[in-house]
């Protein structure tokens, strides 16, 4: 069965998930297989683009910069829908080459160089949250499952650049 997909937050009312998912693997693949904010924007000038409308197109309100932010939030909104589990990303943000963008999650799960990049992000966001959450005494008992599902994760996050072929 081929993977759901579906929008979180405002962008699950405007479109349809597949289409954008679609829209977003068409446009990776123009950028060697690592989507891009700005090429994801840039695909999308035109009016007639699937992806047009998600993004604010007067310049003066909005410029380059803030159009790479709407994409990359976008691209955050897209999940996979699991039917035995809790939803995931659908792309992940990893850094090849020197080089920064969003690769779909299965791409990354299955290479542990992307895998372990992106488990050390996970890391420090687990380990950024249990500091926090350690100031409420209620929670010590959750504090202490933190505390062990960071040390998990740091047994396998081992943080290496990314070396790929001149493709990508």
């Amino acid at each position: 069965m081929p993977n759901v997909v579906r929008l979180k937050t405002r962008y699950s009312r405007q479109r349809d998930a597949s289409m954008v998912r679609a829209e977003l693997e068409r446009i990776r693949g123009l950028n060697g297989g690592v989507l891009k904010a700005r090429t994801v924007w840039e695909q999308s000038r035109k009016r007639s683009a699937p992806l047009h409308n998600a993004f604010e197109w007067d310049d003066s309100i909005a410029g380059a910069l803030y159009r790479d932010d709407q994409a990359r939030a976008l691209i955050a909104t897209v999940e996979i829908v699991s039917e035995t589990g809790p939803n995931a990303r659908a792309y992940y943000h990893v850094t090849v080459d020197d080089d920064s963008g969003y690769m779909p999650a299965g791409e990354v799960v299955a290479d542990v160089v992307l895998a372990d990049q992106v488990l050390a992000e996970i890391r420090r966001d687990l380990s950024y949250a249990r500091n926090r959450l350690a100031a409420f005494e209620e929670f010590s008992r959750e504090v202490g499952a933190l505390d062990r599902v960071i040390a998990k994760v740091g047994q396998r996050a081992r943080p290496r650049k990314v070396q790929r072929a001149a493709a990508r």
